[in-house]
C-alpha cells in the first residue's frame, strides 16, 4: 500500500492526497499524518509542491509536529522546486513551497500536523517612493495594514491605497479599531472608506460596500452632523469619528486581506 497523507480542510471536510501529489491552498488547509501510515514500518520519502493563488503568499506553521532526530526530517523551500532556498520563516515569499518529509521508519512519526494558509504579502512601509508609511500585521498573521501620515483628500487616499494592492479602511470591529490605535500613534484626522455620499444618513463602507449598521461604529458625540450639508466622508480620530467633507486634506489607513 501506498503512503498517504490526509488532507483536512476548514470546513471539515477531508480528501486523501498521494504522497508527493500537488496541492492548492484555497484558504487554509491541514496535512495530517493518517493512522495507519503511523502502524507502518517501512521508510518513506515524500514531496509535496503547495501553492496558492498568484498576489498571495503561504503561512506555513508546524500545529502538532513530534519527530524522532535521525529518523524524521522535514525540509521547506521557499519557491516552486527543490532547488529555491529553504524556508527561513513561516512566510514564503511567493505564492508557493515544496515540503519534503521522510522517515526511515515511518511507525517513528507520532504526530505529524503542518497548517498552512492563504496570507498577503506585508514589509515595514509601501517602499522608499511612497512617502511616510508604516506596514504591519496589526490584526492577525494573515492581513496587512499600512498607515499613510502624507495628508491627501478623500479620493487621493483611495487612489493611493488601490496604487498599492490596498483598500481605506473598513472599521467593522472594536478590536480592529484597538489594534490599530495600539500599533501607530493615531491622532486627529485619519480617512478611512466610510461614507453616506450616496445616501444621506446610510452609512456604507465604500471599501467593503457594507453598511456601517447595524454593525460596529465609534461616532463621537453629535456626529456625524453633515455640517454645512457638506460632510459625507468618515474620518478616523484616536478615540472616536467624526464626518468631513471629501476636499480637506487628512492622512489614511490601507488594509487588505
Amino acid at each position: 500500500m501506498s503512503a498517504i497523507l490526509c488532507l483536512l480542510f476548514v470546513s471539515t471536510a477531508k480528501a486523501s492526497v498521494e504522497c508527493g501529489s500537488k496541492i492548492f491552498v484555497e484558504d487554509v488547509q491541514v496535512i495530517e499524518m493518517s493512522d495507519y501510515l503511523r502502524e507502518s514500518a517501512s521508510a518513506i520519502d515524500c514531496w509535496w509542491s503547495i501553492e496558492t493563488v498568484p498576489d498571495r503568499i503561504l503561512l506555513v506553521e508546524a500545529i502538532d509536529m513530534v519527530l524522532e532526530e535521525g529518523v524524521d526530517l522535514i525540509q521547506i523551500y521557499d519557491g516552486p522546486s527543490k532547488s529555491s532556498l529553504a524556508l527561513i520563516d513561516n512566510y514564503s515569499s511567493g505564492n508557493s513551497v515544496v515540503v519534503h518529509f521522510s522517515s526511515k521508519s515511518a511507525s517513528s512519526v507520532k504526530n505529524f500536523q503542518l497548517k498552512l494558509q492563504k496570507a498577503v504579502a506585508c514589509g515595514i512601509s509601501l517602499g522608499p517612493n511612497a512617502g511616510r508609511t508604516g506596514c504591519g500585521r496589526v490584526v492577525d498573521e494573515l492581513s496587512c495594514y499600512c498607515v499613510v501620515y502624507d495628508e491627501r483628500i478623500w479620493s487621493d487616499q483611495v487612489a493611493f491605497c488601490q496604487k498599492y494592492g490596498m483598500l481605506l479602511l473598513s472599521l467593522e470591529s472594536r478590536a480592529e479599531e484597538v489594534a490599530i490605535d495600539n500599533t501607530w500613534p493615531i491622532g486627529i484626522g485619519f480617512w478611512t472608506s466610510g461614507s453616506n455620499v450616496a445616501d444621506e444618513g446610510i452609512w456604507i463602507w465604500e471599501s467593503t460596500s457594507q453598511p456601517l449598521l447595524p454593525g460596529y461604529t465609534n461616532w463621537a458625540a453629535g456626529e456625524p452632523n453633515n455640517l454645512n450639508g457638506i460632510e459625507h466622508y468618515l474620518v478616523k480620530n484616536r478615540a472616536t469619528w467624526n464626518d468631513d467633507r471629501i476636499g480637506k486634506n487628512f492622512s489614511a489607513i490601507c488594509e487588505v486581506h
